[in-house]
């Protein structure tokens, strides 16, 4: 999703140092969502979309000591 045209700027807003935005120096730029450094296949995986694009979504799904992006079930609503 990091290169997408689509996705690019939603997660350059979302998760930059994850994907390689930022410019150098960093400075102040952070990852909005926790967790991003964690998994960088958050980055390109098509079914994580909604985590992507919700970083409180993603910062609920990361506090929960047994959720794990890779094990949850695509539901075709989530796309909608």
């Amino acid at each position: 999703m990091c290169a997408s045209p689509y996705w690019k700027d939603i997660i350059a807003e979302d998760c930059p140092t994850a994907c390689g935005f930022c410019e150098t120096p960093i400075g102040n730029c952070t990852d909005m969502a926790t967790g991003c450094n964690k998994d960088l296949s958050i980055c390109v995986n098509i079914y994580m979309q909604d985590f992507v694009k919700d970083p409180l979504l993603i910062a609920e799904m990361t506090q929960s000591k047994h959720a794990h992006a890779h094990s949850l079930v695509v539901d075709s609503e989530l796309f909608e």
